[in-house]
């Protein structure tokens, strides 16, 4: 799971730098699973996997595109 989240590399190597890096790489992923399991219909969850919904919100951000 970690490489579709990017999580594989780390740019820095100090270690406070590497433990935030970690920590907001997992509130991510706790977001974004509590998200799908908790507020979406069982029946709509069992049709998709975790990389399509997080495929179709990457989607809606950037097709949002810079506000003005």
């Amino acid at each position: 799971m970690g490489t579709f989240w990017h999580a594989d590399h780390i740019y820095r190597h100090e270690p406070a730098v590497i433990a935030s890096f970690l920590l907001t790489v997992m509130a991510a992923l706790n977001l974004f699973r509590a998200f799908v399991l908790l507020n979406l219909k069982p029946c709509f969850r069992a049709r998709h996997s975790l990389l399509w919904f997080a495929q179709q919100i990457k989607a809606g951000v950037f097709a949002e595109g810079p506000s003005p």
